[in-house]
C-alpha cells in the first residue's frame, strides 16, 4: 500500500450504472462486460465514478483503455490516491479482496474515501488498485 497524486486523465471505453448488492447477487454488468473485452497490449482501465453516495449506492464502471488524445468518455480526478497492488493469475478474486481490504479500512475509519472515481490497472498479471482520497 502506498499513496500516489495522480493528475487527471481520460478513459474510453464501454461504460455502465450499476450497484455493489447487484454486482455479488450474480446480476450484474462488470463480469459481463470482462467476459467481452477485447485485450491487447496497452493496459487495461476500470474507472468507478459518479457515485450516488457511497459504496452501498449506485456507481458507473468503464472498462477500457487510457485515452490517447485526452479525450475519453471519463476523466480519472486529479487528486491523492491510496494505491494497493497485487499479482497473479486469478485478477477477479484479487480485486475482490483488496475491495474487500478498502471497505473494511474505511469502516474502521482509517481511511476517507472521496468517492469521485477510482480506478483499477491492469497489466499482465498485475493490477493496481486506485482509491481517492478526500483532502484532509
Amino acid at each position: 500500500m502506498r499513496f500516489a497524486t495522480i493528475e487527471a486523465f481520460a478513459v474510453t471505453g464501454r461504460e455502465a450504472r450499476t450497484t455493489n448488492a447487484q454486482e455479488m447477487s450474480g446480476q450484474g454488468v462488470i463480469s459481463r462486460m470482462w467476459g467481452e473485452c477485447v485485450r491487447g497490449s496497452e493496459p487495461i482501465i476500470a474507472v468507478y465514478s459518479e457515485y450516488e453516495s457511497d459504496k452501498n449506492g449506485p456507481y458507473n464502471f468503464l472498462l477500457g483503455a487510457k485515452a490517447e488524445d485526452g479525450v475519453g468518455e471519463r476523466q480519472v480526478e486529479s487528486g491523492v490516491y491510496i494505491v494497493f497492488q497485487g499479482e497473479g493469475d486469478n485478477a477477479a478474486e484479487m480485486v475482490s479482496r483488496m475491495w474487500q481490504h478498502v471497505w473494511h479500512l474505511e469502516q474502521a475509519g482509517a481511511m476517507r474515501r472521496a468517492y469521485k472515481t477510482d480506478f483499477e490497472l491492469y497489466s499482465g498479471k498485475q493490477v493496481e488498485l486506485y482509491v481517492g482520497l478526500k483532502a484532509f
